[in-house]
């Protein structure tokens, strides 16, 4: 039996259960919804010919652990250095799971920081030099904010182990 004590309390569940089950629930209403306003035409999932309905049935039926495997950066680029060799991958100088585990003595003199589990968080650092503190602040609380977030309730993804 769950006790709601007061509003906030209330709030903060409802919050929880909106992001953990709404997308799971919503997201191929929302997926049929925005097809058919871009492509003029109903989404079949039941029987898909295009490429791009094929493609929309893979988004929210495939559940293949090469498919969470390939959505970690990080595994990825294990995947390629195995399977693909001849291609060339951007190096890891370091893995860290906030901000201040950083040692930008180890890195290069230009370097990229991005986190793992989310898209468009790249900072480009041109010279370590032009980190001064006041910088270094705003990217900790910046990073700080990113890392709370998890983009695995948004998005209809499926989760295998």
């Amino acid at each position: 039996m769950i006790i709601v004590n007061d509003y906030k309390d209330f709030k903060v569940r409802c919050r929880y259960y909106i992001q953990k089950f709404a997308p799971v629930i919503f997201y191929p209403f929302f997926l049929k919804y925005f097809y058919k306003k871009d492509m003029g035409k109903e989404l079949d999932l039941k029987n898909p010919l295009s490429l791009s309905e094929k493609l929309n049935y893979l988004k929210l039926y495939d559940t293949s652990p090469l498919k969470t495997m390939l959505s970690d950066k990080l595994l990825a680029k294990e995947y390629i250095k195995i399977n693909l060799p001849e291609l060339n991958v951007a190096k890891v100088y370091q893995e860290a799971s906030n901000f201040e585990e950083i040692d930008f003595s180890k890195c290069p003199e230009t370097f990229l920081i991005k986190t793992n589990h989310a898209c468009k968080t790249g900072i480009l650092i041109n010279s370590k030099k032009e980190l001064t503190q006041k910088k270094y602040r705003k990217y900790k609380n910046y990073y700080k904010k990113v890392m709370s977030i998890n983009y695995a309730y948004w998005g209809g993804l499926r989760i295998t182990v």
